[in-house]
């Protein structure tokens, strides 16, 4: 170990050249790496989830567009009650027109 150390300390330019020829050699591959982030590639194909979402492409075609809404009740009425379900009709019926 001492004599690593000696070496080290005795013949820096050529430690550094080295590292610099080990950093080219192993930097040369990184144009070969890349990161596939889709849910086919992340999920193993016997998970539920991805069994799910299998089906959920089937029905629904283009899954990749999607939009989240938040319901509320009015004030003074109940959640599931006829005038917010013909309220959620009305949105409903909005984007359909919007899609086409």
């Amino acid at each position: 170990m001492n004599r690593w150390i000696n070496f080290n300390i005795n013949h820096p330019l050529v430690v550094l050249f080295g590292l610099l020829v080990i950093t080219v050699i192993a930097g040369s591959g990184i144009r070969f790496l890349y990161f596939d982030s889709r849910t086919e590639a992340l999920m193993p194909r016997e998970d539920a989830a991805y069994k799910m979402g299998e089906r959920a492409k089937k029905v629904f075609g283009d899954i990749k567009t999607y939009m989240v809404v938040v319901v509320e009740p009015f004030e003074g009425e109940e959640l599931f009650s006829y005038k917010l379900f013909s309220h959620i009709n009305n949105m409903v019926e909005e984007i359909e027109e919007f899609r086409n």
